[in-house]
């Protein structure tokens, strides 16, 4: 049963993973203020550790893309991206606009993942 319409509940249940985008480049405004977004999470003791590199190069994005196939990327990416090793690859993250909209989603019963109750 779906709660009572909320934002970010309606952001969470709609989004679908988009692996296919439109030749458009996304304004780094935009970039960002998702970014902006993204250092407002929750960090222990504040420390906020998280840095951002953003890759608009072409040649590099698919460098990159060639490399995230679920495979340990964080030491080659930070190759290509000639990061120092002090920092702590976690995550690359693909901007854009997806260039198909109509994608369906569905997931298992919420009762295959509730291991217990007490």
């Amino acid at each position: 049963m779906m709660p009572e319409s909320n934002p970010v509940l309606d952001a969470i249940f709609n989004r679908r993973s988009v692996r296919d985008y439109l030749e458009k480049p996304v304004p780094g405004e935009l970039i960002k203020k998702i970014i902006e977004a993204g250092i407002w999470a929750p960090s222990g003791l504040n420390n906020q550790p998280w840095r951002f590199a953003v890759v608009q190069d072409k040649n590099t994005k698919s460098q990159i893309a060639q490399l995230t196939r679920y495979r340990t990327i964080a030491e080659k990416v930070r190759l290509i991206l000639d990061l120092p090793e002090n920092l702590e690859l976690m995550a690359v993250v693909a901007l854009g606009y997806p260039k198909h909209t109509k994608q369906k989603s569905s997931r298992k019963p919420l009762e295959e993942f509730i291991v217990k109750e007490l």
